[in-house]
């Protein structure tokens, strides 16, 4: 029988016995050998200048021109982070420079969002707050702020889907544009679908029900809002577009009335209760203060406040918290002002109740029952409320 050789048994034994390991000297030489290989190699392949001078070695040059490649370049983390930074001012500096040329740019790459929208059409009223008023005409020119974002909202669907109505962010930055433009036909267009939605959708969806009512309330008072930060003496216009809004709702329930209405009520009551207006259209003025759903408080002053005053509402609430005492400064004031009222309206009877009632309960008020000429409808004014219970009397 032929003797086995060394490489077979070497063989046979690796079967039961695979080889360890490199050690770390072993792995080393190993590398060496390799890369001597490769080197003698390439260098057949790339043979070197015969010059005198020493001159790097071909596969040097051919190394040194793989590992270099931006390919295999790594880039630290703080690298990373310093191209986020430079790149997040970039896009801060073309929003603020040209708020509705980023946004156009966000909208053509498919990444505009509600979010995006809100930032750009909120830096473009800064923008035209801070120019002279040519500038800001000029700034306006089609395509407008509004236009171009009533346009995106089209085309991505999210006005046939209304899920923007429930942003208020991005509502307050865009009605006051639209107003500018002349566009609230599209504020009233969605009052109108959300207020078809209300019984329409099923229970699961966002539009059902107290939901939409909501929706159509947050839409009502922005819009509000905006026109008194537009012209904040112009109060007519504000009670047209309230009015506008009691019509649309038709004959709808109390319920459904009230909680559309009553948050852009309460917003404009409030800054009648502050800045009381002397150019109230009549006719306006008591259709709203018709409408109710603000509470006999709120009702009462607002009463009071009207063009032709009435003091019966004030009268009622006044005279149901007599059991429980009430020092608030707005129950106070409403009682210095319906005595006015009662007085100027020469009310006998309610008004030497309401004196009575005053000195007895407010007596550090008592003082302050001067009645202007205005008050008095033309008439002269009473010095005191002393003089003005004799003359009534």
């Amino acid at each position: 029988m032929k003797p086995s050789s060394p490489l077979g048994l070497k063989a046979w034994a690796s079967k039961l016995h695979p080889p360890l390991p490199l050690s770390p000297q072993d792995s080393q030489k190993l590398l060496s050998l390799l890369t001597s290989s490769f080197r003698a190699n390439l260098d057949r392949e790339h043979a070197g200048s015969s010059a005198s001078t020493p001159q790097p070695l071909p596969i040097d040059a051919h190394l040194h021109e793989v590992l270099s490649s931006p390919l295999l370049r790594k880039v630290s983390a703080s690298t990373d982070k310093d191209m986020d930074t430079v790149n997040g001012i970039s896009r801060v500096q073309s929003l603020l420079s040209d708020p509705m040329g980023y946004f156009q740019e966000q909208v053509a790459v498919g990444q505009a969002t509600l979010d995006i929208a809100k930032l750009c059409l909120h830096a473009q009223q800064k923008a035209s707050m801070s120019l002279k008023e040519k500038q800001a005409a000029d700034l306006f020119q089609a395509p407008t702020a509004a236009s171009m974002t009533l346009k995106w909202l089209w085309s991505s669907g999210l006005e046939a889907s209304l899920e923007f109505v429930h942003h208020t962010g991005f509502l307050k930055s865009l009605i006051p544009l639209m107003l500018e433009e002349g566009k609230t036909k599209y504020v009233w267009k969605w009052f109108d679908s959300l207020h078809q939605r209300v019984d329409s959708s099923p229970r699961s969806s966002k539009f059902h029900g107290s939901e939409t009512l909501d929706a159509m309330a947050n839409l009502l008072k922005t819009l509000i809002w905006a026109r008194m930060r537009k012209d904040p003496s112009d109060f007519n216009i504000v009670m047209k577009d309230i009015a506008n809004a009691q019509t649309r709702l038709g004959a709808s329930t109390i319920k459904t009335m009230s909680r559309a209405l009553r948050p852009a009520l309460a917003l404009f009551s409030a800054r009648l209760l502050i800045q009381p207006s002397t150019e109230l259209d009549s006719r306006l003025y008591g259709n709203f203060v018709q409408i109710g759903h603000l509470g006999d408080p709120v009702e009462a002053r607002l009463a009071l406040l009207s063009p032709t005053p009435d003091p019966t509402v004030a009268l009622r609430y006044i005279k149901s918290r007599l059991i429980v005492r009430n020092d608030s400064p707005f129950f106070r004031e409403l009682c210095i002002r319906t005595t006015e009222v009662l007085i100027a309206q020469r009310d006998t009877k309610q008004a030497n109740w309401m004196i009575s009632y005053v000195q007895e309960h407010f007596p550090a008020e008592f003082g302050r029952l001067r009645i202007s000429k205005n008050a008095l409808g033309g008439r002269p004014s009473l010095e005191s409320p002393v003089s003005a219970r004799l003359a009534i009397a």
